[in-house]
């Protein structure tokens, strides 16, 4: 949690990024694809999946094993797979797969594209027109919303700041944090939590918290939170208000 980190000044200091791009979507579309799917990518991208003299062609193993940790689905395992070199896989796309061996289309395709912002505008009153009406999707009459074009152009002057903003509430409706548990001590451990059905063969993270004091009677808790406002149901917390019920037993 963002709430949770302080102190980080030293860390910050050690530090330093140098401002890189996104990936283009074929850059993107290549290192999470695998050969099986390369259909999705111009030809040209598909033989460096499969060519034996790729210069990226282990990052697409045709055999690779499956943790599965307690799962049972094939689908629910984790696949080992080497991690992908960005920097190789951009400089073999810019030798092996110039933008001059794509179509017009694919160039289209091959870019970033602009941001755009949508707000509620109860002034709006236009319609916006089906995206692919082929798939049953029809025209939004009367869309009480707004379009604007969002400015994404990357500034370096940001710095960010362990702290959270002036007027900030912690705990806060629905957001968790560690720090309204009473922690003692943390550490990994192997207690086998169970996962979809079976116990997690790695290590946990276990939070050990103190002994509750001894709680107030009734009447001295009442009058530390009657009609007074708190959050209910950690983690995902919500305010609530105790009140007094009175009822009639006669």
């Amino acid at each position: 949690m963002l709430s949770d980190l302080t102190n980080l000044e030293s860390i910050f200091s050690n530090v330093n990024f140098d401002l890189g791009e996104p990936f283009l979507p074929f850059q993107q579309l290549m290192g999470c694809l695998p050969p099986a799917s390369s259909s999705l990518v111009p030809r040209q991208y598909r033989l460096l999946m499969c060519d034996q003299n790729s210069p990226i062609l282990h990052f697409y193993p045709k055999d690779f094993k499956v943790d599965m940790n307690g799962k049972r689905n094939p689908w629910e395992g984790v696949n080992l797979l080497p991690f992908i070199d960005g920097k190789l896989l951009k400089e073999t796309i810019m030798n092996r797969c110039p933008d001059e061996t794509l179509t017009a289309e694919e160039r289209l395709r091959n870019r970033v594209g602009k941001v755009f912002l949508y707000s509620h505008d109860f002034t709006e009153t236009g319609t916006v027109q089906s995206c692919n009406r082929e798939i049953g999707l029809l025209d939004i009459s009367l869309c009480h919303s707004k379009q604007e074009l969002f400015d994404i152009s990357y500034r370096t002057d940001l710095v960010f700041k362990p702290e959270v903003i002036l007027g900030t509430k912690i705990p806060y409706p629905g957001f968790p944090s560690l720090n309204v548990l009473p922690i003692n001590e943390t550490g990994f451990k192997a207690i086998g939590v169970n996962c979809f059905g079976s116990n997690s063969k790695y290590s946990t993270m276990v939070l050990n918290l103190r002994p509750l004091p001894t709680l107030p009677t009734a009447t001295e808790l009442s009058k530390k939170v009657l009609n007074q406002t708190l959050f209910v149901n950690w983690p995902m917390m919500h305010e609530a208000k105790v009140n007094l019920i009175e009822r009639n037993l006669c």
